[in-house]
This record gives structure tokens, C-alpha cells and sequence, in this order.
């Protein structure tokens, strides 16, 4: 949270032209994510006939946007379909293909295809050289990544805060671009491809425009509610693999269980994963990965609710007094974050557990 509130400020005081910035990342679109979930017509007595794609079948694409435009939508490593062109040396020197983008891919798809396109688009609107924006993920963040960078002369804009996804507009962009693709369902990866081209084309410049202009409100809010925390009396439930003590949470949508009286209100609060690239999605069956993995040394639940008053499994709680504070602090507004199931979800922000 510091970083966050450190990275805002310099760029509050330094009244940041975010004209000048191209936002950067990458994002997945799978087969099994077009699947929807809603209802289906069905001869009465029969089963209905749900098609439920292959969970490997998936598109990895890579883009920037601008206030000046968009580049093209790059297809890379994790698309299915493509086969992997590099590799990595283990500690055992052993070398082994790379699933994922690396970061000699990400230089080359950088140099070849993202700064050549993106600095087309600042020359025709007479913008000058563009900064890029890039989050922490290991390609973008590796050392030799930012060597040949700035070798290279492109512009970076430096220390970007860790697992802050709602300061990088390209997510509400993936974002739009999800809602737009899963309103159908669709049975081969060609025809996923098509629609998700067709969604990136599609993207009005009015768009880009309003997603970088209001970066500075995204910053400013960053300061606004960094006071939103919650001090030492953060209850866990006891369970091993339970939440961290002291860290940075991004908050699910309120739910009520209404079969209570009175209801009961509670959040869902989504941990920071290990290498700082984002957050944890539910685990399917949680319960039965806790009863396997509780006794393994470092494991611990990805997401877990949170709630006033007494323990209860799988949950932590706080304080009504506190609880009133989270509540008022998250009723201002939504953001829309893509965890590593690769679905799109809205959360309601960020709850800061602090020691002091």
C-alpha cells in the first residue's frame, strides 16, 4: 500500500501528462470462459446439453493503448496453438521450453512489434515519444528486460506498485472487450479468435481517451483512501493457510445471506499472489484443497471472507465499529480485475491490513 500511495503522490505533484503514456499488458481469453452460465431450453424430462470447451484452449494476447490510439492485438506464448520458440536454463542446467512469455519474447514483441506501433501513433498526432506503462509481471520487470529497454531508449515509467491492476487502464479495456466476446459461446478456438479481433477493432477511440484522461482521478482516489485499513484486531478463523497478518486484499462485491435474521453482510477478500502479479481467485472446493494442503509449509487459502462479530470457517472478522469504516469506504465505486481463472470479476477495491 505504501508504494501505491508513494507512486500516486509523484505523480500527483508532478501533474503526470498522461497523454504522453501508452498502457501496456497482456490478457487471456479462454474457450471455457465463453461458456456461459444461464439458462437453456431442454425437452421436458430431459437433461439439457451443455457444450463445456477444453480448459487449455485459450488465446494469450498482448496490446497497448494510448489517448492516440491502439496497437494491434499481438498473439504470444499461451496461445494455444503456438509452439514453444523459448526456453529457459533450470538451477539444474537443464534446459526446458518456456509455457508462458519470457522475457527474451517480451524484449522481441516489445522492439519488433509494440514500440514501433505505438510510436507511429504519437508521430501522427505530433505527441513525441511515448512512456510506457508496464506492470511487475517477471517478463516485464526482469533485469535483462529493463537493461535492453533502456538500451534500446524507450521510455518506462519507473517503480510501478505491485498487484495494482486498477491504475493500469488496459484492464478496464480487457474488460469492455470480455463482456463484449462472452455474451456468446463458441466451440472452436477460431471462432474465439475472430470475435476477440473484432471486439479490439471495434473500441472506439472516445474510449482510450476517457480510460487515460482519467488516470488522474484513479490517482488521486489511490490517496483519498489509503487511510482505509484495518488495524491488529483482523481476526483469522484459526484454519491453517489463513490469511496473511499484514498485507494488501482486493475486496469482492458484498454478499448477504439472506436466510439469516438479521441478514448476514460479508466480503470477499482475494490475497496477493507470491510473485506479485495479482491476486488469488477462489479455489474450486477449497475445503477439500485446505484438508490436503494444510500441512504444507508456506501454503496458505487464497481468498476468505470477512465479516463483523464471531468466528466462522473460512472467514475473518472485525470489529462492527470497523466494519462500518470498510463498508462506507467501498460503497464508492466498483473496478473490474481478471484474477488467474482468466474470468472477468467487479470488486468493490482494496483493504489494507496494517501492524501499526
Amino acid at each position: 500500500m505504501k508504494k501505491r500511495v508513494s507512486w500516486s503522490s509523484v505523480h500527483k505533484q508532478a501533474n503526470t501528462d498522461w497523454q504522453g503514456v501508452a498502457a501496456l499488458d497482456s490478457t487471456y481469453f479462454t474457450l471455457h470462459g465463453s461458456t456461459p452460465g444461464g439458462k437453456f431450453w431442454h425437452l421436458n424430462g430431459q437433461k439439457p446439453i451443455r457444450f463445456r470447451p477444453n480448459k487449455s484452449q485459450q488465446l494469450h494476447v498482448y496490446a497497448a493503448i494510448s489517448a492516440h490510439g491502439k496497437t494491434a492485438l499481438h498473439f504470444a506464448s499461451g496461445t494455444t496453438g503456438l509452439k514453444p520458440q523459448y526456453s529457459r536454463v533450470t538451477k539444474q542446467g537443464q534446459t526446458v521450453k518456456l509455457v508462458g512469455v519470457g522475457a527474451q519474447e517480451f524484449q522481441e514483441l516489445m522492439w519488433e512489434k509494440l514500440v514501433p506501433e505505438t510510436r507511429q501513433l504519437f508521430n501522427a498526432a505530433g505527441a513525441g515519444e511515448p512512456t510506457f506503462l508496464l506492470d511487475n509481471a517477471p517478463a516485464h520487470a526482469a533485469k535483462a528486460t529493463k537493461k535492453f529497454l533502456a538500451d534500446k531508449g524507450v521510455q518506462v515509467m519507473p517503480n510501478w506498485p505491485s498487484n495494482s491492476p486498477d491504475l493500469n487502464p488496459i484492464e478496464n479495456v480487457w474488460g469492455i472487450m470480455k463482456q463484449q466476446v462472452y455474451r456468446q459461446q463458441y466451440t472452436k478456438l477460431e471462432e474465439l479468435k475472430a470475435a476477440v479481433l473484432l471486439a479490439w477493432a471495434a473500441l472506439p477511440q472516445s474510449t482510450l481517451r476517457n480510460m487515460m484522461a482519467g488516470m488522474h482521478k484513479r490517482v488521486e482516489k489511490v490517496l483519498r483512501l489509503r487511510v482505509a485499513t484495518v488495524p491488529p484486531s483482523f481476526e483469522s478463523d484459526g484454519i491453517p493457510g489463513g490469511p496473511l497478518p499484514v498485507a494488501t486484499y482486493l475486496i469482492d462485491v458484498m454478499r448477504i445471506n439472506t436466510n439469516k435474521n438479521p441478514p448476514i453482510e460479508w466480503f470477499n477478500l482475494h490475497a496477493p499472489m507470491d510473485d506479485g502479479s495479482g491476486y488469488y481467485a477462489y479455489a474450486d472446493n477449497w475445503k477439500g484443497r485446505l484438508a490436503q494442503l494444510a500441512n504444507l509449509q508456506g501454503w496458505r487459502r487464497g481468498a476468505f471472507g470477512i465479516h463483523p462479530g464471531a468466528r466462522s470457517l473460512g472467514c475473518v472478522t472485525i470489529s462492527p465499529q470497523e466494519w462500518a469504516s470498510v463498508r462506507n469506504y467501498i460503497k464508492g465505486g466498483t473496478l473490474m480485475y481478471q484474477p488467474n481463472s482468466g474470468q472477468q470479476q467487479t470488486f468493490c477495491g482494496y483493504l489494507v491490513v496494517t501492524d501499526d
